[in-house]
C-alpha cells in the first residue's frame, strides 16, 4: 500500500510541476509582435512556452527546440496522467468495495450534490462574465 501511495503522489507531483511548467501569466502585457507571434505558434502549438520564457527574448530557434522539448516530454506527462487517473479509480473501488450498501448510496448522493452545486457554480460564473462582457464596450 505505501508502494502505490508513493507512486500516486510521485505522479501527482509530476503532474502538478508539469502544469505549473506550461502556464502563462496572462496578466502581463505583450508587445504587437510578441502577440502575433503567440497567436501563429498558438495555432500550431498545445501548450505555451513556460512562465517568463516569452518574456526574455527567446530566439526563434531557440522557441522551435523549446517547443520541441514541451512536445516530447507532453507525451510522457499525458501518460502519467492516465496512469494516475487509473490508479485513483482503482484505489476508489477497492474503498468501495469495504463500504455498505447505504454507505455506498450515501457517497453517490453526497457525490451527485457536489456535482450539481458546481454545475450552479459555473453557470454563475458563465452569467456574471456575459454580464461583465454586455457592460463592457
Amino acid at each position: 500500500m505505501k508502494n502505490r501511495f508513493g507512486v500516486a503522489l510521485l505522479i501527482m507531483t509530476l503532474w502538478i510541476v508539469g502544469s505549473q511548467l506550461t502556464a502563462q501569466e496572462s496578466s502581463e502585457a505583450q508587445s504587437p509582435s510578441e502577440t502575433e507571434a503567440a497567436e501563429s505558434d498558438s495555432a500550431e502549438r498545445r501548450s505555451p512556452l513556460p512562465t517568463y520564457y516569452g518574456m526574455i527574448g527567446v530566439s526563434d530557434e531557440q522557441r522551435e527546440k523549446l517547443y520541441e522539448i514541451q512536445d516530447r516530454y507532453e507525451v510522457k506527462l499525458e501518460a502519467l496522467r492516465e496512469q494516475l487517473k487509473a490508479l485513483v479509480r482503482e484505489r476508489d473501488a477497492e474503498l468501495e468495495k469495504e463500504l455498505t450498501p447505504g454507505q455506498r448510496l450515501r457517497i453517490a448522493e453526497l457525490r451527485e450534490e457536489a456535482r450539481k452545486r458546481a454545475e450552479q457554480r459555473a453557470a454563475e460564473r458563465r452569467e456574471a462574465a456575459e454580464a461583465e462582457a454586455a457592460e463592457t464596450p
